[in-house]
């Protein structure tokens, strides 16, 4: 089970949180998004345009409910995570969940960053 687990809305920092946090407990540390892209072989903006979002929203199930029984590190979760009752289930379940930032006031450093390669929700790809 995660020490902890990052929920927020997308580029709120739950990256750098769960990366510096990971660091101070002394443990590893997973973002859902690399590692979906990792496995897939595909960005996420690549799976979405190929495949639709509920595909890409089932392949994040799929990875959070592998991930949140056994990874013992800090957890960063995609930023749409939470809108399936499945995956706020596994979360409820397994450990402590954190909200990472406000989508009124992102930290600093993350108005400055290039636009993501992600498609933000509902947005063209």
């Amino acid at each position: 089970m995660p020490q902890a687990t990052l929920i927020g809305y997308r580029g709120v920092g739950k990256t750098s949180v769960a990366s510096g946090l990971a660091e101070m407990l002394g443990c590893g540390w997973c973002d859902c998004d690399v590692e979906l892209e990792r496995r897939l072989g595909r960005t996420i903006a690549q799976i979405i345009a190929a495949d639709g979002e509920a595909a890409f929203r089932d392949a994040e199930q799929r990875l959070l409910a592998e991930l949140l029984p056994e990874f013992e590190g800090v957890v960063a979760t995609g930023g749409g995570v939470v809108l399936r009752e499945a995956n706020r289930e596994q979360l409820a379940t397994h450990g402590p969940a954190r909200w990472s930032g406000s989508r009124q006031t992102p930290p600093p450093f993350v108005s400055g960053l290039p636009p993501t390669r992600r498609p933000p929700r509902g947005g063209p790809v």
